[in-house]
């Protein structure tokens, strides 16, 4: 034997003198026609809207490449600003392009800050940064506020996390070695 679903009927007192046992359950009302238009108008045009602001946010894009503001270069610490111009200089590049996760930061948490540049995500023609072995990657550290270079070199990736309290820095030598380098921020020395 099945069991049976409840249903739930609806009671309701007409005012054309209808049966208030019965319920009148109307159906859905339709919207009129100039109504609906109108929503998918507006549709439409929020469409449009949120795709114009997503491409101007992006900033002016070439094959996966945006274009570096000044304003925006004029916002990082002054030696990853620096080593970014020198690159664009080695390069020959007029612009700086970049990709996004070419520059990383991470916190620790005493508050001292880790930036990390992968010239990998760094348009360079010349292929002055890259080479059969990774791409030059530079790391900073900021005590205060004050950023210093810590580390340079020719590496397939970083990723950085912070580990017991310590800014951790995992360092993929060559494709062909899977195993990673570890560098541990502590205090004023790298392990």
């Amino acid at each position: 034997m099945a069991a049976s679903i409840p249903v739930c009927v609806c009671t309701r007192k007409t005012s054309a003198g209808g049966d208030p046992q019965k319920g009148s359950r109307p159906g859905p009302s339709k919207p009129p026609r100039r109504m609906v238009m109108l929503r998918y108008i507006l549709m439409i045009i929020l469409a449009f809207i949120a795709a114009d602001a997503h491409g101007r946010s992006a900033g002016f894009t070439q094959n996966n490449w945006s274009v570096l503001s000044l304003r925006r270069l004029d916002s990082f610490p002054s030696p990853v600003r620096a080593s970014l111009e020198n690159a664009q200089h080695l390069c020959g590049e007029e612009d700086i392009r970049v990709r996004n996760g070419f520059l990383r930061y991470l916190t620790d948490p005493s508050g001292d800050e880790v930036a990390a540049i992968d010239f990998d995500e760094f348009h360079c023609n010349s292929g002055a940064r890259c080479s059969s072995r990774g791409c030059l990657h530079r790391v900073f550290v900021s005590h205060g506020g004050n950023y210093r270079e810590i580390w340079q070199g020719i590496v397939r990736g970083i990723d950085m996390e912070v580990i017991s309290g310590h800014a951790s820095l995992f360092l993929q030598r060559t494709q062909q070695t899977p195993c990673a380098c570890e560098l541990q921020l502590t205090g004023k020395k790298i392990r």
